[in-house]
Parts: structure tokens; sequence; C-alpha cells
């Protein structure tokens, strides 16, 4: 206390002991300052009252729940399945929560509140509490690789060993590194999942989120032949491949095995004489189909047809009505000819053969005299008499 004059200003102060806290400057039962230092006017005779109360202790416990799925501790501390600390009032306390391996941490609970979602919570001590760390067992997914077909290359995942089938065993969202070797004579065609393609790259990366197969789909490499069409010579007619335009050098580019068309067609005054691979002749046919199993040049050859002059060429007025008038023949077909004229032996040794009726000679002799009176009918007969003779079909129709 103090013994001050009339309206002079004291000063009171408080200050509370450990364990203590001020609740305030007091006139009987009226509060009159929150404040530890707090000034009066000296009117009259007074006495103030400084209240303190004993600041209580609260008791903070963090537990792992499951044991098993990690520790907790408190304001760094030692790490434990289960750890408790005990503060003043209004402390703060630092929770922390580590999870096992395998294991992830879902949050800081107060029975089945959830607090936090941070490993790291801060929470002011102001009653006994309890809290729990809860942790979940990561799951774990298998991812598997295979080659489609496995003749086609190798697969392998995370840079293990090259294989038809292999699989690994991850837990949940573990990046899994897939990769693809084509063998020898194949392409790499692609990662699916099931029929969906879902990578083009050798080289693919997954998150394991469930069991998963990935097929490395190869294809046999294509192997392309070029077939070639020429005509020979270039005038004497038109070659196409597969039924496209015509032209003296046509070729197509097609798959090994393919099926490949090629036609011949002459120009006016020739004719087609047959498919040649380089001398040998292959197809006889105008129209020659022939399998791609390698690059191949085709010859169409061609003849021009050797016109015939018919007719009185001299053009005296020895010949008959029927020579005329002169005109060019061309023959589409082959055939023999007699250098000579057919003489009175040859057509003899016909007539003694068949039995054929000998003709007359006029009396001008026979022998190798020309052989005269002889018949166009009679001449055809002749004709295929000698193509049996020399081993050759008949030519000609007699019956017509």
């Amino acid at each position: 206390s103090v013994t001050v004059g009339s309206h002079n200003q004291v000063s009171l102060e408080a200050q509370p002991e450990e364990d203590w806290a001020f609740e305030g400057w007091y006139d009987g039962s009226t509060k009159l300052s929150d404040t530890l230092l707090f000034q009066v006017e000296a009117t009259q005779d007074k006495t103030y009252t400084a209240k303190f109360s004993e600041i209580p202790d609260f008791t903070l416990t963090a537990q792992s729940d499951p044991a098993s799925g990690g520790d907790v501790r408190i304001n760094e501390g030692s790490w434990g399945d289960q750890k408790s600390v005990t503060v003043q009032r209004g402390t703060l306390v630092e929770l922390e929560a580590q999870p096992e391996d395998g294991w992830e941490f879902d949050g800081w609970y107060e029975g089945e509140t959830q607090l936090s979602e941070t490993l790291l919570y801060q929470v002011e001590a102001q009653a006994n509490r309890t809290f729990q760390a809860k942790f979940t067992e990561i799951p774990t997914y298998t991812i598997t690789a295979q080659s489609d077909p496995a003749s086609g290359g190798d697969v392998r995942i995370n840079e293990g060993e090259w294989e038809d089938e292999t699989s690994v065993t991850v837990r949940r969202n573990t990046e899994v590194t897939l990769e693809a070797d084509a063998a020898n004579g194949w392409n790499f065609n692609g990662w699916y999942e099931g029929s969906t393609k879902v990578s083009d790259n050798a080289i693919f990366q997954v998150v394991a989120e469930e069991d998963k197969s990935y097929s490395a789909k190869f294809r046999e490499q294509i192997v392309w032949y070029t077939i070639t069409a020429q005509s020979d010579p270039g005038n004497g007619g038109d070659v196409r491949v597969n039924g496209g335009t015509w032209g003296d050098n046509k070729s197509a580019t097609v798959e090994e095995g393919s099926q490949v068309t090629l036609e011949a067609s002459p120009t006016n005054g020739w004719r087609f004489d047959g498919w040649y691979s380089g001398s040998t002749l292959v197809c006889a046919n105008a129209s020659y189909q022939v399998t791609a199993t390698s690059n191949k040049t085709y010859s169409a050859r061609f003849k021009e047809n050797l016109t015939f002059w018919m007719g009185n060429t001299r053009g005296d007025g020895d010949g008959h009505p029927n020579e005329e008038p002169v005109h060019g023949v061309y023959f589409t077909y082959t055939f023999w000819i007699s250098p000579y004229e057919v003489t009175f032996n040859d057509y003899d040794a016909y007539c003694a053969d068949t039995g054929a009726t000998y003709p007359f000679d006029n009396k001008w002799g026979r022998g190798t005299r020309p052989v005269i009176y002889v018949s166009w009918w009679d001449a055809l007969r002749y004709c295929n008499w000698l193509s049996e003779q020399q081993g050759y079909a008949r030519a000609y129709n007699e019956s017509t």
C-alpha cells in the first residue's frame, strides 16, 4: 500500500508466479483492468486486488493406427507407436507422423474426425486429448508385358531380362517402364492393352494403378518387289500391269507373294509372240500371271506381220480377172512355205500314198516340172498330207 495526496496518480503492477495466470485488477468483485500495469487517481482510501489463477496442465497423446503402419513423435522427440506430453494450457504442441515402408499416411484424427492431412500437425493444449495418426497399407499391382507374336521380338520391364513374357509386382502409383525389341525381319507395331493401342513407342511408361497386361505387337517386315513389263520392240505393241494404263514400259511394286497380271496388246500389223524372261519363253498367252518373289522384268515380244501382195503384180494384160485388184495380205500365224514350186515328183508321191488322182501333164513331161492342173482343194489336201508327213498338225479343215 501507499499513502498519497488527494488526486495523485498511483501505478499498480502485478506479476504472476510461475504456473499462474493474471486474471485482472479488481475493486471488490468489479474487474477494473486486464493489464498488469494499472493507474488509478487517489480520491479516497481504496483497496485493489490483483487476482491470479493457477494454470492447469494437459496431456496430449499421439498414437499410430495401426501400430505396424508407422510411428509418431511429439515436439521432435523420439519415434514410437504411442507418445505423450504434458504441457500447460495454451502451449503449442507439434505432432509428427512417419509411415513405414509400404504404408501411406491418411491423416491426423481425433476419434472419427480428420483434423489434418499433413504429416506435421500443430495443436494448442486446451484439454487432455488423444490423436491418431492413421496409416493405410499401399496395395501392390502386377504389370505384365508380352510379345505378340512371341517370334516377333522380346520385351522387358524396368531394364530387366529380355523375354517373350515378363511381369513385375509393384506398389500403387509406381512408374513402370516397358520396352520392346523387334527380332530380325520384324517391326515393332505398338503397345496394346487388349485391342486398344496405347503407345507407338518401343519404350512405354505406365503408372501401376491396377493389375494390367500389355502386349508388344510385332509385324513381319514387308518385302517389296518390282515387276516390270516391257514391249519388245517398243513399236510392236503395248503392255500393262494389273489392269493399269498401257505403255511400252510399265511396272508395279507389290508385296512378296502377290499375284501380278501382265497383259500385252500388239499394234496393227504386229502379232504377240510370247512373254519372255531374258531369252526364255515363259508364257505364250497375252495375259500372264506371275507371283512376286524377286524383282523381275518380263518382255512382251511382238513380230511384225509380213505382207504378201496377192494378185497380178506385173500389171500386164495376161492375168485373169480374179487376180485383180492386187491387195496386201498378212498372216496372223506362222507357216512353212517351199522356196520352189511343187513339182510333179512331189505331188505324185502324195497321189501314190493317198490314192489321189494323178494330174495331167499336158504331155510336157513330169519329173521336176511344176505340177499343173491342181485345184484349190487338191492343194489344200496336199498341204495337210505334207504336214502329217513332217510331224505337224493339219492346217486346214477339208470338210468346209
